[in-house]
């Protein structure tokens, strides 16, 4: 990303049970659809079409039991669409773009993506317990997946000891493979 398709919709049609949209018919519409890779904003346009567009977002398993999520008409400046919206990592998304009151030509369709940014990972409260074993509280982002990594150095020999999931909040992890080293790191990583 960002991704431009360039097609025309002259020999478009509307599908049966498709709802109307961005105040509009929608006649001669296409469909993308587009799975989100991660949480962030999407903008989505249909500028340097020739012809007046119209735009749709949605999630759902069928045409006709689609749930709108937005939709733009003439905000692309010339007749043309665009928008802007958050999007949910792993949400599939039906683009629809088509012609308002039947207009169909010449049709670009423009997706840009920005991946939110991550926050880190904190490994905090490192202590020894009495079997010589390191604890340390790990805490992350709910439903993220992270890996758990130790080495002896810096550099290289990092280690996966487990895959944390489901983290909620901050949740203790205990590193049972720790020895009477003299030094130990560690790190979580996000696969």
């Amino acid at each position: 990303l960002p991704v431009t398709v360039t097609t025309a919709s002259v020999g478009a049609t509307k599908e049966p049970g498709e709802p109307n949209h961005a105040n509009g018919d929608g006649n001669k519409s296409l469909w993308w659809s587009w799975t989100a890779p991660g949480n962030g904003p999407v903008t989505i346009s249909t500028i340097g079409s020739d012809f007046d567009t119209l735009l749709g977002v949605y999630t759902g398993s069928m045409v006709s039991r689609l749930s709108l999520i937005a939709g733009d008409d003439d905000s692309g400046g010339n007749y043309t669409s665009a928008m802007t919206n958050s999007v949910n990592a792993g949400t599939a998304y039906f683009i629809l773009a088509g012609g308002w009151n039947a207009f169909s030509g010449s049709l670009n369709l423009h997706l840009n993506f920005t991946a939110a940014p991550v926050p880190p990972i904190v490994l905090t409260n490192v202590t020894l317990n009495a079997s010589r074993q390191i604890q340390f509280k790990i805490t992350g982002q709910p439903g993220d997946v992270y890996r758990v990594q130790a080495a002896t150095n810096l550099l290289n020999n990092w280690q996966t000891l487990a895959s944390v999931t489901n983290l909620v909040g901050t949740v203790p992890f205990t590193d049972t493979t720790a020895t009477n080293l003299v030094r130990r790191f560690y790190r979580a990583v996000m696969p």
